[in-house]
């Protein structure tokens, strides 16, 4: 296709005039023919790096050209003027003269490389050379300057390698370098899929800067990615707002592929294009005083071509550049865009509106809902694996965490690196709070007077001592303020930080504020489950505790998370701590809920000593009985009418949440290699199983599912081995190979004993 498209255009070159071709050449300013050279050189020749040198230290040398041998490298130089030259003293010849001395005396030293003497020299010129030009440079250099080129010879050059030249070449080919730019850079870039492949476009909100939360939000509001690019001819600023990770980057570089790509398309038609758009850090514009300094330093930043000028700025991170810079950078860009008629779209956090912008367009982005996540992995992720845990992923992630692409790509690294997902998720909350509380804000150039460890210890202390200790999930404005201060005198911290703390935590967005109550809150209460946890495992005053307490909350109804977050920062759990927890009284129906579901707490400390796993399996497992009587007890008083099955259904429903790890695979196989003997034995294996069951293939599945289902069968109590072989049934029910095996020994069981499976199923 790209052999059809360079023919096509090198016939229409052709039938350009020759006199036509070589006044496009001629029109070229210097510094925009070194740029078509540098294109025409590597088309010339694929195995040449051709490097742009022109500059300050450029030592007379505009272009470079390496050649590499198994045994060598080599260097030619390239010197390029424009106009014509003749051999007359004291004029361009001279400059030639004396660049081509340099690029002898200084040999080429750049792209990582040593250096490498310069061996010949090739002489540019887009105008005409004389004779006598070149006779005098061949006298001052020779066997050194090895070519001339002159106006014709690069109309033939470019016409055969290069054609594009002649209809806006390095035009077209610089809006396609801009387009492969963004294209590659996002988080799933190194997958090798580029961001148009992986997009998913979210719900995006108009809504007035002064909006109220309060004010319910209409689904007219709503306005498509499509409408947004349109939007780029408003003229106009614009502010893209959302929570950490949304994708606001992501959104801003779309806008500019689009814009970049419809732009290119006009030029392949032949249309004029005379403007192009510019997406560039706010950190890179800060230094702009005026709107001439910021039109001229973004556009040669960006080394936007001479014909082109900017029709609209996309500038990301405006929340990340200080506080006393963004009033007069929104401000310059305001200007410009009403003086100069250029849009302009930043992006920034939700806590990061700009008050300066009120006349601006605010588009908020909405998290992801469950289905577009999923379609963000199923674009990103080829391996369906990968992809089959993440649909279980999302589901957890999606009870407290706001699905966004940044979420989604932890979320895939864990299970790249665990092959699921954890029971607590822990690392991901780890990784995106870090994230969120500024982690990498140095490494961005943000100053940031608080270290986001600093930051997630405060957080630690709010959640545990105002929170958790009080038994609530909000407190009052005043109470927060009262504890942030008294936190800082405790440090010796000046209180005239405490508003740069503030703002800090204000861009994380892991609290939120209700003007109508004056009180405050962690953002879900998963943070703030994780968060007293985080507290509980690194303040040295909690820790003298921490474990007896964190026992305690295992089995308070409200708080109960917390402790598989404690365990998930730990990353391990003792036989000591597993003890008090199978210790723990009473035995009520939450109690034994909690035991049963100790499995997920070693998968939270999955770095545990494999004893202690074993341990913990055995026990956790032999609570199926007495819980399994709690469920039928609860069924006989509150719903006599319904089947039995039913409360099977809550047991075996729990036994996989609890047993159904990677981590935990071996340990289990170990213990159902020991036949049940009784029906407590029996139960637990089931339960075991049923964890087991998601994790291995068919043909395993199968075996393990027949010996279970020979030693039930020889259970002397009938009426639960009818109950048993049915719940058994059900755990490999959505596989065709181990059901059938399963129905093969029912149906003998079925006809001896119907009225048992009727009354358990009816």
């Amino acid at each position: 296709m790209q052999k059809d498209s360079e023919a096509r255009l090198r016939s229409e070159a052709e039938a350009l005039s020759f006199n036509d071709r070589k006044a496009i050449i001629q029109d070229f300013k210097e510094t925009e023919l070194h740029r078509q050279l540098k294109t025409l050189f590597s088309r010339m020749n694929a195995t040449l790096d051709v490097l742009l040198t022109h500059g300050a230290d450029e030592f007379g040398k505009d272009l470079v050209l390496i050649s590499r041998d198994p045994i060598s490298i080599s260097a030619r130089a390239v010197v390029v003027k424009c106009g014509k030259i003749t051999g007359k003293a004291n004029g361009p010849i001279d400059e030639i003269k004396s660049q081509v001395q340099m690029c002898l005396d200084h040999p080429y030293s750049g792209s990582g490389m040593t250096e490498v003497t310069i061996s010949e020299v090739i002489v540019i010129v887009s105008g005409a050379i004389s004779e006598n030009a070149k006779v005098r440079l061949h006298k001052e250099f020779p066997r050194i300057i090895s070519r001339f080129m002159d106006g014709s010879d690069l109309v033939n050059a470019f016409t055969e390698f290069y054609p594009r030249v002649f209809f806006g070449g390095y035009e077209y080919d610089y809006c396609t370098s801009q387009i492969d730019a963004l294209e590659s850079d996002h988080l799933f870039a190194e997958r090798g899929k580029t961001l148009s492949q992986c997009f998913v476009e979210p719900k995006i909100r108009r809504q007035s800067p002064s909006a109220k939360p309060s004010i319910p939000k209409r689904r007219t509001d709503f306005v498509s990615f499509d409408k947004i690019v349109e939007s780029a001819a408003k003229k106009q600023c614009f502010m893209l707002i959302g929570e950490a990770g949304c994708g606001k980057s992501a959104i801003l570089k779309m806008i500019a592929i689009s814009l970049f790509r419809k732009a290119r398309n006009a030029m392949q038609k032949g249309e004029q294009v005379d403007s192009v758009p510019v997406y560039c850090e706010a950190r890179s514009i800060v230094r702009y005083k005026t709107i001439e300094e910021l039109l001229e330093g973004t556009a040669k930043k960006a080394s936007i071509p001479g014909s082109f000028n900017i029709s609209c700025l996309l500038i990301d991170g405006i929340d990340e550049i200080n506080p006393e810079e963004r009033k007069p950078a929104s401000k310059l860009l305001a200007t410009l865009s009403k003086e100069k008629g250029i849009s302009v779209f930043t992006a920034a956090r939700n806590g990061d509106r700009l008050e300066e912008a009120t006349k601006w367009e605010m588009l908020e982005i909405e998290p992801l809902q469950a289905s577009k996540a999923l379609s963000l992995c199923t674009k990103a992720i080829d391996d369906e694996n990968i992809i089959k845990a993440l649909k279980n992923g999302i589901k957890q992630i999606n009870q407290g965490f706001n699905l966004t692409p940044l979420s989604i790509f932890l979320l895939v690294g864990i299970i790249e690196e665990r092959q699921e997902v954890p029971a607590s998720i822990t690392e991901l909350y780890e990784q995106y709070i870090d994230n969120v509380l500024g982690k990498g804000d140095k490494d961005k150039g943000i100053r940031v007077l608080f270290e986001y460890e600093l930051k997630k210890r405060f957080l630690g202390a709010l959640a545990y001592h105002q929170f958790l200790k009080n038994d609530t999930d909000h407190i009052s404005v005043e109470d927060f303020d009262k504890f942030g201060k008294d936190y800082f005198a405790s440090f010796d911290w000046s209180l005239d930080d405490w508003e740069t703390l503030l703002e800090e935590l204000k861009r994380s967005c892991l609290l939120l504020t209700d003007s109508s109550s004056s009180s405050l809150m962690f953002k879900h209460r998963s943070f703030l489950e994780f968060f007293s946890a985080y507290h509980l495992h690194t303040d040295p005053e909690a820790q003298q505790h921490s474990f007896a307490e964190t026992v305690e909350l295992y089995f308070n109804e409200l708080w109960t998370e917390v402790s598989f977050y404690f365990f998930g920062l730990k990353k391990s759990i003792t036989e000591s701590t597993l003890n008090d927890i199978f210790s723990y009284k009473p035995d009520n129906t939450f109690s034994l809920i909690c035991k049963m579901r100790v499995g997920r707490l070693i998968q939270a400390g999955w770095h545990s000593k494999t004893s202690t796993k074993t341990l913990g399996l055995i026990k956790a497992s032999r609570y199926a009985s007495p819980l399994r009587k709690s469920f039928f007890d609860w069924k006989s008083e509150n719903a006599p009418d319904a089947p039995s099955f039913i409360a099977d259904t809550l047991l075996y429903s729990i036994s996989a949440e609890s047993f159904g790890s990677v981590f935990l695979k071996q340990n289990i196989k170990q213990l159902l290699d020991n036949e049940p003997k009784t029906e407590e034995d029996a139960l637990a294996s089931i339960c075991l199983f049923g964890g087991l069951a998601q994790l291995i293939e068919s043909e395993e599945k199968t075996a393990y599912a027949e010996r279970l289902a020979d030693s039930i069968s020889a259970i002397p109590n009938k009426n639960f081995a009818s109950q048993a072989l049915i719940s058994l049934y059900a755990t490999i029910a959505d596989d065709d190979r181990a059901r059938k095996s399963i129905e093969r020994k029912i149906r003998p069981f079925a006809k001896s004993y119907p009225n048992l499976i009727k009354g358990y199923l009816l």
